[in-house]
């Protein structure tokens, strides 16, 4: 029986499904024994919750050696395939919310238990998780005059997006009917010039906690944003609809369309949270937010605004609370390597520079760092450009150019604070640089990064900067240049024959053979369907030896150095191929961040 059959017969028979229906499915294909069966029927019988609520939460375990975990996603699957529609896993983040929660009333798809998830011009696509219980059909294709087509979602999706899509829009609405009302307020009282002067100053008025439809669209901005894992939220304002962006993974996917009437008090709100200047547009701000996800689980963000063309553009970037707790092992080197940085770092003196672009994991790997060598014993403070997160091991300093605290007048201030281990934010010019050397030669520990592409690039760019060779050969301990490569889900990625022109591409010039095999993403409902879920560092690491010291001298250029220390260290495409190699990510991610 096809689809369309099918749609035909439950909405003439309608059938609500039960949980003393469904137990001896489940007891037939050995997902739960008939003791179990009996004991869950005669608990909640009577139950109204849908059948999979109830088995989820009791968290029954299948016959098989080792047993597994019946999960609501494999109870939905099988209820897709029992019924013949197909099985969704519901994507927030593919779905425009605003179009699909007006093409049915709220209370209207509560009470059929459905939930909108696409429209197009000749068919709206629902999501249920009673496939059999379609007695709305025919009632529902009239009202809508398009074709209804099915999928089955789980449940507590259902629920859950259900609220989450009618709620922000609830929100919306009461916005743009707010801002629409003050419009023709003002416009009432005066003419269009002096209109425009009072809008303009309404956009800038400091909302408060009590405005809750804002309040409550930014909570479910951040919760979603949280969810999603995202690294940062982008709030882009735009000629017409504006943006929400949000980075998963390094990759940025829009989320979110809003008109700018709604933009702009979200922007307001954020910008209160933050501690931020609400009138101030014109001049880049920084502000902090702390988040609590639940009662106990906390998360902090660091905002940043800045002008643009159609109006303030804003990014939110997520710190996770537990970074300056975490252990070295969490930063991904491999444990040969681990054991020379952890060596390195108790060093007494000198410098250790840990480089890249943004978004590497520089700020990770150094927190992580100090956090090791923080103890009672020793005095560590820090000047940073904002402080990112907060560590009561350390002292933080936070610059502050307005009064004239800069990087080079921090470190200047903090050798006067019997420090034993200094680290700044970046050395961005000649002054940085050279306090930076002044301080390791006086015996102290200075960690700092660069923004370069690779160890040896570095140190042409600290003469670049003026620093003489022989002042960074007396000081320099050790290099760190990373990356951060997408980690292949584990749930669906696929071994494939290794593509020898995309190896030789990367990888010849190092001397390291091809594999066999290799893996592919695929997609599935675990990694969205990217394929990925989370990053792992590939790096280079050079610690300098008295060897390689002896031969830098002034004036030499990237190509002269990088001969010096051929074959001496792991490079970061070798390190990237033992990824590879030992199926954590692709050829392509690789590609991506070392060409």
């Amino acid at each position: 029986m096809g689809a369309a059959e099918k749609i035909e017969k439950w909405s003439h028979f309608p059938k609500k499904m039960s949980l003393g229906e469904i137990l001896p499915h489940f007891i037939e294909m050995g997902w739960i024994s008939e003791i179990e069966a009996k004991k869950q029927l005669k608990r909640f019988e009577k139950d109204p919750r849908h059948p999979f609520l109830i088995l989820a939460l009791a968290k029954l375990k299948d016959s098989s050696v080792p047993p597994k975990l019946i999960t609501m996603e494999e109870m939905t699957k099988w209820l897709a395939k029992a019924s013949g529609f197909p099985y969704l896993y519901i994507d927030a983040m593919k779905i425009d919310t605003a179009i699909v929660t007006s093409v049915i009333p709220d209370k209207y798809a509560k009470r059929l238990e459905v939930l909108p998830i696409a429209v197009n011009k000749d068919s709206v696509t629902l999501a249920t998780a009673e496939p059999f219980n379609l007695h709305w059909y025919q009632e529902l294709t009239r009202f809508l005059k398009k074709e209804i087509k099915l999928v089955v979602a789980s449940p507590d999706q259902i629920t859950r997006y259900h609220q989450e899509f009618y709620s922000v829009q609830r929100a919306i609405k009461k916005i743009e009917v707010k801002e629409k009302r003050s419009r023709f307020e003002l416009k009432k009282a005066g003419s269009l010039d002096e209109l425009d002067k009072l809008v303009e100053f309404g956009k800038r008025r400091n909302l408060t906690s009590e405005d809750s439809s804002v309040v409550n669209i930014v909570d479910w901005l951040l919760q979603f944003a949280f969810d999603e894992r995202a690294s940062d939220i982008h709030l882009e304002p735009k000629k017409g609809l504006c943006t929400i962006r949000f980075r998963v993974d390094g990759i940025l996917r829009v989320v979110y369309r809003f008109d700018p009437e709604v933009f702009l008090p979200i922007i307001s709100r954020l910008k209160v949270v933050a501690e931020m200047k609400v009138d101030e547009k014109r001049k880049p701000q920084d502000g902090r937010i702390k988040h609590f996800i639940t009662e106990s689980e906390s998360v902090e963000m660091r905002v940043s605004t800045i002008p643009t063309h159609h109006g303030e553009k804003m990014v939110i970037r997520f710190f996770d609370p537990e970074l300056t707790y975490k252990e070295m092992d969490s930063l991904g080197f491999y444990k040969e390597d681990l054991a020379v940085w952890n060596d390195i770092i108790r060093h007494s003196n000198g410098i250790i520079l840990v480089t890249g672009p943004t978004g590497s994991g520089k700020t990770t790997t150094l927190y992580t760092s100090l956090t090791q060598v923080a103890t009672t014993e020793v005095n560590v403070c820090t000047v940073e450009d904002p402080i990112e997160m907060l560590n009561d091991n350390f002292n933080q300093m936070q610059v502050n150019k307005d009064i004239g605290v800069d990087f080079s007048n921090a470190i200047k201030s903090f050798l006067r604070q019997d420090p034993d281990i200094i680290m700044v934010g970046e050395i961005r010019d000649l002054a940085t640089a050279e306090m930076a050397i002044q301080a390791s030669l006086t015996g102290h520990m200075v960690f700092s990064t660069l923004h370069t592409n690779s160890v040896m690039s570095s140190l042409v760019r600290l003469t670049d900067l003026g620093l003489p060779m022989f002042l960074v050969n007396a000081t320099i301990k050790c290099i760190l240049s990373q990356r951060l490569v997408r980690t292949l889900c584990s749930h669906c990625c696929e071994e494939i024959d290794t593509p020898i022109d995309k190896w030789n591409l990367l990888f010849k010039k190092e001397g390291i053979a091809p594999p066999k095999k290799v893996f592919k993403e695929v997609g599935c409902n675990s990694c969205k369907g990217t394929g990925f879920i989370g990053r792992v560092c590939i790096y280079e690491m050079v610690p300098f030896g008295n060897e390689e010291k002896a031969q830098l001298v002034e004036g030499m250029n990237l190509t002269t150095i990088e001969k010096i220390f051929e074959g001496k260290y792991t490079t970061m495409r070798a390190v990237g191929a033992r990824r590879i190699i030992e199926g954590m990510t692709t050829i392509g991610e690789v590609y991506k961040v070392v060409v």
